[in-house]
């Protein structure tokens, strides 16, 4: 995410727990980046990642369940941006 730091995004990355109800089950970070995982009401694992590219810019990655669920990443991930702002 251009223009958003790497501590930005492992903050907002742990923001979709409370507003979405997922049951945090792990929150790992450090300075270059941070893995959450969470499970939701129907038992699926949901976990995301936030990497730093540079001092200024960071990815986000959003997997929900084992195949992966577009739409509810892309919920996530717009609860993500909403914090973001």
């Amino acid at each position: 995410m251009p223009g958003t730091t790497c501590r930005r995004c492992r903050r907002a990355g742990s923001s979709p727990s409370t507003a979405l109800q997922l049951h945090a089950i792990t929150q790992e970070r450090d300075k270059l980046g941070g893995k959450f995982t969470y499970r939701n009401a129907k038992d699926q694992k949901i976990t995301i990642t936030t990497k730093a590219l540079t001092a200024e810019t960071a990815t986000v990655g959003i997997r929900v369940g084992v195949f992966g669920d577009q739409t509810q990443s892309m919920l996530i991930l717009d609860r993500i941006r909403a914090r973001l702002k």
